[in-house]
């Protein structure tokens, strides 16, 4: 694997990982998604669905149901990923003189799905740990864990706007301290807007970022009318650590149930904001979803509920359980395996 990633990462503090992007792996990749969403438990669609390219309502397109945690065709990509890069953290240990007994633990984090309708490249800012959200406390990060995030590009290469594109602010993770807020302060904007450097995403590569990189995701000009579809990306995190438990100690329960998991940041997806348009939100929960997946409130209009509850609980069927693999993907397991 080329050294220049590994310093790439450190150095910078984001680098890009070729997973074999050529266009047949690409294009696997691309279908493995656009079946997975075809196919999820909850929703009622048909391939030809004026309203497959709208999977949450609001602009980010982040899904929030359990089946775009837990469908077979997405832990395939998770797997894919990991192992990818273990062979970059291997020597990446090494070169940082870090202990042999480091583990890497694979986070829950949402699949995104996106148009260019109403979203605009993001201000600066950080993916970070909030340990107290909701009131509720949350595992503590160990001391010497690092935390990576970023996305596997899921786009077919060769399409329309296939490449996905970041502004990154290099060496801004050692500004950060676990605690600081995701957006980034007035006082850093205009040094980080002179510091700023674009990284590019291809289609079946993978971008890893250290925690608490300054970074923009820029936005995409894919339509609705693209024939190949919106802006797919499958959204990573991962925990290096010398624990031996999962982060969060429901880890287990979320593959069993195939629930709605706690997401690296420390939030619960949410199928909506905090501002829907309830008349469009019932036309979208009454098309999209089996009416088993949602309740008719006291004004008529059908809404999911924000944080959606298990596949077990709606009792419509799960999707296989994890395998072995499956479950080593997001535990901590040893990346110098002996």
């Amino acid at each position: 694997m080329d050294s220049s990633i590994r310093v790439t990462l450190d150095d910078m503090g984001a680098c890009v990982i070729d997973l074999n992007n050529s266009e047949s792996v690409t294009q696997v990749t691309h279908d493995r998604v656009t079946r997975a969403r075809i196919n999820f438990i909850e929703y009622n669609l048909s391939e030809g669905s004026k309203l497959m390219a709208q999977h949450v309502l609001d602009s980010k397109g982040l899904l929030g149901n359990p089946s775009s945690f837990h469908h077979t065709g997405i832990r395939y990509l998770r797997l894919h990923c990991k192992k990818a890069l273990v062979k970059i953290l291997q020597p990446w240990l090494h070169d940082q003189r870090m202990s042999p007994d480091y583990r890497l633990e694979g986070l829950f984090d949402r699949l995104g799905v996106r148009t260019n309708y109403g979203a605009e490249g993001t201000r600066w800012k950080r993916d970070t740990y909030e340990p107290d959200q909701d009131s509720e406390r949350l595992a503590d990060l160990r001391e010497g864990d690092i935390v990576l995030s970023g996305f596997l590009n899921c786009n077919v290469a060769d399409s329309e706007s296939a490449e996905q594109r970041v502004l990154v602010v290099p060496g801004s993770w050692k500004d950060y301290k676990l605690g600081d807020p995701a957006e980034v302060p007035e006082d850093f904007v205009e040094d980080y807007d002179m510091r700023r450097w674009e990284l590019s995403v291809p289609p079946g590569s993978m971008l890893v970022m250290r925690h608490g990189l300054a970074y923009r995701e820029l936005k995409t000009t894919r339509s609705r009318t693209c024939p190949d579809g919106p802006d797919y990306r499958l959204y990573l995190s991962y925990r290096l650590t010398l624990d031996t438990e999962c982060l969060y100690e429901q880890q287990m329960e979320w593959m069993e149930k195939q629930a709605v998991p706690r997401i690296a940041s420390g939030a619960l997806p949410q199928m909506y904001g905090n501002k829907p348009r309830w008349a469009d939100m019932h036309e979208w929960t009454v098309q999209m979803l089996r009416k088993e997946c949602y309740e008719v409130r006291a004004n008529g209009l059908a809404a999911p509920d924000k944080v959606m509850k298990s596949l077990a609980e709606y009792g419509l069927g799960m999707f296989p359980e994890y395998t072995q693999e499956d479950k080593d993907v997001m535990t901590p397991t040893r990346i110098n395996a002996t």
